[in-house]
Formats: C-alpha cells, sequence, structure tokens
C-alpha cells in the first residue's frame, strides 16, 4: 500500500541507506563486544567503578638457560603435584595412627583374656 505521492526510488534509496547503518551500527557493536571479551572487566568494590583491562596471566616465567630442571621421575612421578607430599604425609599418618590403635586394642584384648 503505496501512496501515489512517493517516489518508488526515493523510498528504496532511503530504506537501502537506513539498511547500511544499521548493518555499520552491527557491526560496530559487535566488533565492540569482541573486544571487550578479550578484556578483563575490573569493578572496584568501594565506588561501583567499572575498568576493562588485560586479562591476568598467572603462569609462570619460561625456564632461562640458568635454571636446572628436575629430571623426570618416570611414569608413577608426581612432580607436577605439589600436594602430592603433604597427602602422602596424611596416609603415612593415618597408617601409623591405624597401627598404633590396633596394637593397643589387642593389648586390651589380652589383658581382658587373662583376667577372665
Amino acid at each position: 500500500m503505496v501512496s501515489e505521492k512517493v517516489d518508488l526510488g526515493m523510498a528504496e534509496a532511503s530504506t537501502r541507506r537506513m539498511q547500511a547503518e544499521a548493518d555499520a551500527n552491527y557491526i560496530a557493536q559487535t566488533q565492540s563486544n569482541a573486544r571487550l571479551s578479550t578484556q578483563t572487566k575490573y569493578v572496584n568494590m568501594d565506588t561501583g567503578e567499572v575498568s576493562w583491562g588485560k586479562p591476568f596471566e598467572n603462569t609462570p616465567p619460561a625456564a632461562t638457560a640458568t635454571e636446572t630442571v628436575a629430571p623426570d621421575g618416570g611414569p608413577g612421578s608426581l612432580a607436577g603435584d605439589p600436594d602430592a607430599g603433604a597427602r602422602h604425609v596424611k596416609i603415612a599418618i593415618t597408617f601409623v595412627l591405624v597401627v598404633i590403635l590396633t596394637w593397643v586394642w589387642f593389648a586390651q584384648k589380652r589383658a581382658a583374656a587373662r583376667a577372665s
């Protein structure tokens, strides 16, 4: 339902211009979102200020020529696990406690058997 007073060529040109402008805005917004997604959002909890920056990389620095690298301990090695030593100590302490408590239990049973 187009009015006879409207020039179809002008209407089409206007529509194409508006579509091109909308596409350009969409592209600009998409690129802005992509650029922001590669950055880290920092929020100041006191003021509520929002800022964007490079993500914090928690990677150790590369080994230099002066550093010595520990040899691989083989397939059973847990060299990459820093908490393995603590777990091994806990397991050893638990084992020793079980052995001691078992020995005390047997001693109590023997003492009760002698008393009766």
